[in-house]
């Protein structure tokens, strides 16, 4: 599942869909902020698009397994997810980790990850500026790195998970 509307949550979840079988993108406007390219793209990519939605709450015993989503008008629903990746924009808005009982760091302006850009949650990985880990350097090249790195993690996670190795 990726959460947000603007083209990094959309080219995301195009590209995890090359690599599972399922992947719902959920935003809370009616029509994604995108470019009209990029929404073609993910209108023929067999992404589940979950418009005027947000995520309330995440699941599992230890492990994530489903996220409840509220679409405005409707009852909130359980979705089947294993993989919760966030894309909101430039200006975080933290509360809905909060929400989600994710811990976040001393000053409750950061999310620690590990090296791997792994939070404390299994099957949700983070990175740019609002990110901690030691020796954080707050940059646009290590904002970028980071990407990379979580994208690695999670496709490494997402091998593991469908194919149990």
């Amino acid at each position: 599942m990726v959460v947000g509307g603007g083209d990094s949550a959309v080219d995301t979840a195009i590209a995890l869909k090359a690599i599972v079988p399922e992947v719902t993108l959920v935003h809370r406007h009616i029509v994604p902020r995108a470019y009209p390219h990029s929404l073609e793209r993910l209108d023929a990519s067999g992404v589940e698009v979950m418009p005027d939605a947000e995520v309330v709450g995440l699941g599992g015993n230890g492990v994530l397994n489903r996220v409840l989503v509220a679409v405005r008008d409707e009852e909130a629903r359980e979705i089947p997810a294993d993989l919760l990746l966030v894309s909101v924009g430039q200006v975080p808005d933290l509360g809905g980790l909060a929400r989600w009982g994710v811990k976040l760091s001393l000053d409750g302006c950061r999310l620690p990850v590990d090296s791997s850009m792994r939070t404390a949650v299994p099957g949700l990985f983070a990175a740019g500026d609002f990110v901690a880990y030691p020796g954080k350097v707050k940059m646009i090249a290590t904002a970028a790195a980071e990407g990379s790195t979580a994208a690695a993690s999670v496709e490494r996670y997402l091998r593991r998970e469908t194919t149990g190795s």
